[in-house]
């Protein structure tokens, strides 16, 4: 009733003859939002049709993917706010890294140039102090490097520096995020990795890529002396788009796996001879094969000889332990 805060029923229908309906006009992505947004805050990864489901189910009325897509925009936005929001508080994510864990290292870079008279972002790179010390504590001197798009209002590239463990897993060691993949960008991204890692002297690592733009010349600038192979998937995977053919495909990596000049030279002679095209691109300047095959220098190769030999002696003593006075020690040493 008007200006009361009572109800007054005037006409009462007891028995209905009409269906239900299941649209309901009220119901939009604003109002979902806010009615899951605790529950994106524990589960930011919620697919949008379970999500559909859940509303569906909890408030019976029917709501289309456009709206809980909508929705789910909407209540991440209000989690962890707008890409603009989340760019200016770049500064205090990088202090907040360094306050919690010391010895981090985090780096931006901006552009200072701008007429507008505010910096412009560029860079942002980070090396967890946990993961430099593990790298340099118990890794292998390998670092493999690789990048991919983002695919953000804004774009850019994210780049990763892997490392192997002992027990042969990955091992992050720094990751980056840069405006575009160029030789400038890798140059920065390489001289903070070596600086992190205390790559002193070079000769003693080994770096793998798949040839990203402008990577070559960065390595010889900043690590000129460091072994620089690129990996044979990630070359296969561009072969075997333009050479489909499996007798293609297995000579490919007959020569990649080749341990000796002679064989590496069969191989690719046997692959000229079903293709020339193909031995042309494996040939090619920018894939000298120094980088990507496997053959071995004389003493490599002796001492890979030496650890295998040693080995299966190991092997053996553990097999034959106890039933024989051979001086395996001996061997061993």
């Amino acid at each position: 009733m008007q200006h009361d805060n009572t109800l007054q029923v005037k006409t009462y229908v007891g028995e209905h003859t009409c269906t239900q309906l299941w649209e309901n006009p009220t119901v939009k992505s604003t109002w979902i939002s806010k009615k899951y947004g605790d529950s994106f805050k524990s589960n930011p990864q919620w697919l949008v049709r379970p999500f559909k489901q859940a509303v569906e189910k909890d408030y019976n009325t029917r709501v289309s993917r456009q709206q809980v897509y909508r929705a789910k925009e909407k209540a991440l936005k209000l989690i962890e706010g707008s890409f603009n929001e989340q760019y200016s508080r770049i500064w205090d994510y990088c202090e907040e890294l360094r306050k919690s864990n010391p010895r981090t290292t985090a780096m931006v870079k901006c552009d200072f140039q701008q007429q507008l008279g505010q910096p412009k972002f560029q860079r942002l790179y980070v090396c967890l102090r946990a993961a430099k010390e593990g790298f340099k504590a118990g890794c292998r001197p390998i670092i493999g490097l690789d990048e991919c798009f983002l695919k953000s209002v804004y774009a850019g590239q994210l780049l990763t520096a892997m490392g192997i463990n002992a027990n042969n897993e990955t091992w992050v060691i720094a990751f980056a995020v840069v405006e575009s993949e160029c030789k400038e960008s890798w140059i920065w991204f390489l001289e903070l990795l070596v600086k992190d890692c205390q790559i002193v002297n070079q000769f003693g690592f080994t770096i793998i890529s798949d040839k990203q733009k402008g990577l070559l010349p960065a390595f010889e600038q900043v690590v000129p002396m460091c072994d620089n192979w690129f990996c044979a998937r990630h070359l296969f995977s561009n072969y075997r788009l333009l050479f489909k053919a499996k007798s293609l495909r297995d000579k490919f990596w007959e020569a990649s796996y080749a341990t000796t000049v002679p064989h590496f030279t069969r191989a690719m002679e046997d692959l000229k001879k079903l293709s020339k095209d193909a031995y042309e691109w494996l040939t090619s300047p920018d894939k000298p094969p120094r980088h990507w095959s496997r053959d071995r220098p004389i003493l490599s190769m002796f001492e890979y000889i030496r650890c295998k030999c040693l080995c299966l002696i190991n092997h053996s003593h553990k097999l034959t332990e106890g039933t024989s006075s051979r001086p395996w020690h001996l061997l061993m040493n």
